[in-house]
Formats: structure tokens, C-alpha cells, sequence
């Protein structure tokens, strides 16, 4: 099923780069903690794997995960942040009111951090929050 996915993704979309978040922070959902643990190591080490040697394949660069703090609650068009910008799957920005799905908004958003050189994969999320702010305030003040 990976290699399909990636086969499919890459075929469709023919990338020069890809932006993604780095996902090793999160557990399965087995009852059992240990085997929710080695289930997802398991499942992580094999995307990554797949993940390197089809973007070798294909010539796509992979810069690396991208900083993923706040991109699903950060609207891609005004640069608002705000948890209540996001109800489960759907994103509302509540100043501008653009609409979509939360995990397009999340893409857009990680697609646009790709070359930030404010906001790297290290950056706290407190400064990734200043940052945001920071931005919207001066664009909306032009």
C-alpha cells in the first residue's frame, strides 16, 4: 500500500520538491502501549525507507520535515492563527473566512514553510506563534 501511494503521488503530481511534518511523535492506537509503540516505530521506519528510495528514484528533493506547528490552525490567506480557526476537519478562518479542509490548509501552510528561514524544523512553538503573529499584523497594517 506505501509503494502504491508513493507510485501514485508521484506519477500525478511528478514533484521537484516535497514538504511534510515529521511525524515521529505519534503512537498507534493499539489498547497496549508497548505494542502501539512498535507497531508504529515499525510502520515509520518502513515509510521512511520507501519514502527515500522513491524520491531517489523519481529526483525529488527532500529537504527534510518541515516545522508543522500551527499549520492547520494558521489561515494560508490572511496569516491568522487561532485553534478556533479549526473544527475538526474543516478550517474556518475566523477573520477572513476562508474555508477548506484541515489537512489542505496544513499542506498549504508547510508547502510555504519549506524555504522560511524565520521558521526552521527547530524553531520553538512559542516563536513559531510570535513569528505567525507578528507576520499577520504587519500585512494587515500595509
Amino acid at each position: 500500500e506505501i509503494n502504491r501511494a508513493f507510485n501514485e503521488f508521484l506519477k500525478a503530481r511528478r514533484p521537484g520538491v516535497v514538504a511534510y511534518e515529521d511525524l515521529s511523535y505519534l503512537r498507534g492506537k493499539a489498547r497496549s502501549k508497548g505494542l502501539s509503540r512498535i507497531v508504529s516505530l515499525w510502520m515509520r521506519r518502513i515509510t521512511g525507507e520507501r519514502w527515500e528510495y522513491k524520491s531517489y528514484v523519481h529526483s525529488v528533493e527532500d529537504p527534510g520535515p518541515v516545522n508543522a506547528v500551527y499549520s492547520s490552525q494558521t489561515c494560508p490567506v490572511c496569516g491568522w492563527v487561532d485553534p478556533q480557526n479549526r473544527k475538526g476537519d474543516i478550517f474556518e478562518c475566523r477573520k477572513c473566512g476562508f474555508t477548506a479542509d484541515a489537512d489542505q490548509v496544513a499542506a498549504m501552510n508547510l508547502k510555504a514553510r519549506l524555504h522560511d528561514e524565520e521558521i526552521t524544523r527547530y524553531t520553538s512553538k512559542s516563536r513559531v506563534k510570535e513569528i505567525l503573529l507578528r507576520r499577520y499584523f504587519e500585512s494587515s497594517a500595509v
